[in-house]
């Protein structure tokens, strides 16, 4: 629209069945104020419906970019029998389910739009008018105290780059894990779950070697002179011991990290290097692996842990300790919850949502790499408190360059563990899920996981499990009777011809489940035709299987039943009549029963 900025407008004004309001912009840092046009017989509008309403309701002028994406999606939706409807509606006659079902009608129609790049924001702009408005429905509740939830995910959330991370890790793969039977499922799903953790635990203990190796590189090249008998030294070497010395005996006592970068270049062997360049090339060589790394941290390994061996130590913290640490009891520990004893150091927590203590001892015999990783830690904070300022008191705390203060890091995804070792991205709460499951899988105790979780109650412990170790083992005994369904089914009607064209395997058939399913079976002995010779007397268990199992057979004879008859007459008469009217009183039976919820499934 054009800018027409001297003629300010806060009302809806109209010219005919168009609606006309004012909506601001700003560019080149001036409000900019434009005319926005609804035209209400185009857009199958109706004056005094929900749109209309809200329309007069909301703030104006109003975002521009909003009222487009408003324009975009009435533009979308006029057609929409549904949402015309809520569209058209009065407010008074509309409950909170139809502005739901009018947000999730947005949502599906920004789903079929191949050009909207960031659809979390498109979602907000579209539904602000809405989402804004302070009148109420036949209920009473203000549409703006509605709360919806995007299906879409933010660009500038961390769940958008990395996928949002709950449950158990790499759970897609526990599901598919090949077994026989429960026992060897059980097993296998605990040792891909253990050697998860383990892939997990190396990567960790890889980024604090090669920063114990760093540190001890630069604590010599601290002692070598830079000059004089220089020649034994290389360029990178000589210059990072020349910057360790500027940082040692400088760069700590200064509150801005940026006020060293006050220094452009150094000269040396009649060549000027210019500081942050040269730097970097330092950096990018012993922490290729890990990407954007502060110089100052590189500078200043011999005072602070850089936040790649922070973020390992963290982790380390939630796989070692057995009592299911969440990550607010690992960040709550500082300094004063670490005692040392003869031999090992006793760490105290407190869990904030219930005050609830928790105790670890790392014994210096029994576990001497973790015993040394706290030395790291306690060491890093003695020279934050004797150097530096910090903003907090947990011992996991790292340099923010921005401020050149030391706090907690924020963050949720462990990137600096699982990028550099081609790890799948997991979260903490995800660390700490594993270890909980591996125990319940080792002990089958569910008391010892309620213990090591907190929780009051164990039917809280039962629920948590259900939705992790319990579920994933459902599910793979679940897909692997689906396999063996499809492979049966194939079979009967196309062989092993047809059970390779699924790409399933021969042993995936059975025989013997509850009826044949097609021709090729028709005289062999299974479980309905030995009932049906004893007259309905011999006893058989029906399980989730069976049930599965009869609501395809089901639907194959409803299917293939005029095939049957017309191929083979005789065989239709002795075989498969006996087994439909079977199949048919069973299904009546089990829908009769309190199982009657498993042929809907």
């Amino acid at each position: 629209m054009m800018d027409n900025s001297e003629h300010h407008d806060h009302k809806v004004n109209w010219s005919g069945n168009i609606a006309i309001i004012a909506a601001n912009r700003r560019l080149r840092n001036r409000l900019r104020v434009y005319w926005h046009e609804y035209n209400y017989d185009e857009l199958n509008l109706s004056r005094g419906g929900l749109f209309d309403q809200c329309l007069y309701d909301c703030r104006k002028p109003v975002n521009s970019s909003n009222s487009n994406q408003t324009r975009i999606m009435l533009r979308v939706l006029k057609d929409d029998a549904e949402a015309n409807a809520i569209l058209n509606t009065d407010i008074d006659n509309l409950g909170r389910d139809k502005i739901l079902s009018l947000y999730n009608l947005i949502e599906d129609s920004i789903e079929t739009m191949g050009n909207v790049k960031e659809k979390n924001a498109a979602s907000t702009q579209m539904r602000s008018m809405f989402s804004a408005c302070s009148l109420p429905l036949k209920n009473g509740e203000l549409i703006a105290d509605i709360n919806f939830t995007s299906r879409f995910i933010s660009s500038h959330s961390r769940n958008f780059k990395y996928g949002k991370k709950t449950g158990i890790i790499n759970q897609d793969k526990l599901i598919m894990a090949e077994h026989s039977n429960h026992d060897t499922l059980h097993k296998n799903i605990l040792e891909l779950m253990q050697d998860d953790i383990k892939k997990i635990e190396e990567s960790c203990w890889e980024s604090i070697e090669l920063y114990k190796r760093e540190k001890k590189r630069y604590q010599l090249l601290q002692k070598s002179p830079p000059a004089g008998n220089s020649n034994k030294l290389s360029d990178n070497d000589l210059l990072a011991a020349i910057l360790c010395r500027i940082a040692a005996n400088k760069l700590y006592v200064h509150e801005n990290v940026k006020s060293y970068f006050g220094v452009a270049k150094i000269q040396m062997r009649d060549k000027y290097y210019h500081i942050t360049s040269r730097i970097r090339e330092l950096v990018n060589k012993p922490f290729k692996k890990f990407p954007n790394q502060a110089t100052v941290q590189y500078l200043l390994l011999d005072y602070y842990l850089p936040k790649f061996v922070i973020e390992a130590a963290e982790v380390l913290f939630l796989i070692y300790n057995q009592q299911g640490w969440n990550t607010d009891v690992v960040i709550s520990i500082t300094k004063d919850n670490i005692k040392k004893v003869r031999g090992y150091y006793r760490i105290d927590s407190i869990k904030s949502k219930t005050d609830q203590i928790f105790a670890c001892d790392v014994y210096k015999k029994a576990q001497p790499r973790f015993y040394e990783l706290i030395e790291l830690l306690l060491e890093h904070n003695e020279n934050i408190d004797k150097y530096w300022k910090r903003e907090n008191d947990s011992i996991f705390i790292v340099l923010n360059t921005s401020n050149g203060l030391f706090d907690v890091a924020v963050g949720k995804v462990k990137h600096y563990v699982c990028l550099p070792y081609s790890l799948p991205i997991f979260s903490k709460k995800q660390l700490r899920d594993q270890v909980a499951n591996i125990t319940y899988l080792e002990t089958n105790d569910p008391f010892l996981v309620r213990e090591m979780l907190g929780h009051t109650d164990i039917i809280n412990t039962l629920s948590y499990l259900n939705q992790h170790a319990i579920r994933i083992i459902n599910e793979a005994n679940m897909r692997l009777f689906q396999d063996k369904l499809a492979a049966s089914l194939a079979w009967s009607i196309k062989g092993h011809e047809g059970v390779k064209e699924l790409g399933l395997k021969d042993e995936y058939i059975d025989s013997k489940l509850l009826f044949p399913i097609g021709s090729n079976e028709s005289g062999a002995t299974i479980i309905s035709d030995e009932w049906i010779r004893s007259m309905g007397n011999s006893k058989f268990k029906i399980d989730n299987s069976m049930v599965e199992h009869l609501k395809w057979q089901s639907l194959y004879y409803q299917e293939y039943a005029p095939k049957l008859k017309q191929n083979n007459p005789k065989e239709y008469l002795l075989y498969h009549i006996p087994r439909m009217l079977f199949c048919a009183a069973l299904i009546e039976i089990v829908r009769k029963s309190n199982y009657s919820y498993m042929l809907d499934n």
